[in-house]
């Protein structure tokens, strides 16, 4: 007998998957019962509700460059041939300048960055050879995702990325259904008594 024939043998009929999954799903009423999870326990969980974003990524003003958060106003006329001279400090404040990397959090006071490269520092000298204009080089409040908006609809199944989105919006908990519940009903009596293990 070919494989295919050991594995049919004994069924006269068989239904593909497909066909099978569709049968079972037009028996089944959905319950409609949702929770509130946190999103620890959220994995893989079904979304019961849109998922909005509670805040903005980001929810700062951040540096979108390496380089010194100034106030654009006291680099204005700076070139090779005449450069700005700046303080650099703990603080922005005027002609005072602080050091950022890509990512951070504009300081308070700061409305630019001057990349690194147009700039030379000796102590807390800082010689800026690039003026800036106001906003420039910095990543608006909500530029990546705006307070409200719509990240996932009701429906979707719950990825570990789709998580750490959630999370980095502010939100700590979701909507989603319960899990439906399964009961087996075994009928007949054809069944196997376990094989007792010989090593115990």
């Amino acid at each position: 007998m070919s494989d295919e024939g050991r594995r049919t043998h004994g069924f006269r009929r068989r239904t593909p998957l497909g066909a099978a999954r569709e049968r079972l799903l037009e028996q089944v009423t959905p319950h409609g019962r949702t929770e509130r999870v946190r999103l620890r326990d959220a994995d893989e969980r079904i979304l019961a509700t849109d998922a909005v974003a509670e805040r903005p990524v980001p929810h700062y003003r951040r540096a979108a460059m390496d380089g010194y958060a100034v106030r654009a106003e006291d680099t204005f006329g700076a070139s090779d041939r005449s450069p700005a001279q700046l303080r650099v400090g703990e603080t922005v404040g005027p002609e005072t300048a602080t050091r950022v990397h890509t990512g951070s959090e504009l300081p308070e006071g700061a409305d630019a960055v001057v990349m690194v490269e147009e700039t030379e520092t000796r102590g807390e000298s800082l010689t800026v050879f690039d003026a800036v204009a106001g906003g420039e080089n910095v990543a608006p409040v909500g530029e990546d995702v705006e307070a409200g908006e719509a990240l996932y609809e009701a429906g979707h199944r719950l990825r570990p990325s789709d998580l750490g989105l959630l999370k980095s919006v502010g939100n700590e908990a979701v909507e989603v259904y319960e899990r439906p519940r399964a009961s087996v009903v075994p009928t007949g009596e054809s069944w196997s008594r376990p094989t007792p293990n010989p090593a115990r």
